[in-house]
């Protein structure tokens, strides 16, 4: 856990918001990020519940440095594709998600299950 903690704060030194893998104790790159639906609107206050919350489910962490100084954490999950990150987003009851690919937040219409490409968890092509 020391571990992990070091090179989160190593991350937060060089860049504003980031996603980090867990289980490979790396950052992430590629692909489009959605976050579960937090406890509070401004997310995961303590790092260690964010932490137990990302283990729990897909181990993916989101880092955000706000304007005020303040870190926000979030637990993720990574997808290959928009369409499904942002089908999953709008279940978590979340507006938008974070393409790492373009370095660009994407918020997208309100999905529902009649919509032609949204996808449910048993075949969501975009599931990384």
């Amino acid at each position: 856990m020391y571990a992990t903690h070091f090179r989160l704060q190593e991350l937060l030194d060089r860049n504003q918001h980031f996603t980090f893998d867990l289980r490979a104790e790396c950052r992430v790159y590629s692909g489009v990020v959605a976050t579960y639906q937090p406890p509070t609107p401004t997310g995961f206050v303590e790092l260690a519940d964010a932490l137990n919350h990302a283990y729990a489910h897909d181990s993916m962490l989101m880092v955000s440095l706000r304007a005020d100084g303040s870190l926000r954490y979030d637990s993720c999950r990574l997808f290959t594709d928009e369409a499904s990150a942002l089908f999953f987003a709008e279940r978590q009851q979340q507006a938008c998600v974070f393409n790492l690919n373009r370095d660009l937040e994407v918020c997208g219409p309100k999905f529902t299950s009649g919509h032609p490409t949204a996808h449910g968890p048993e075949n969501a092509p975009g599931w990384a």
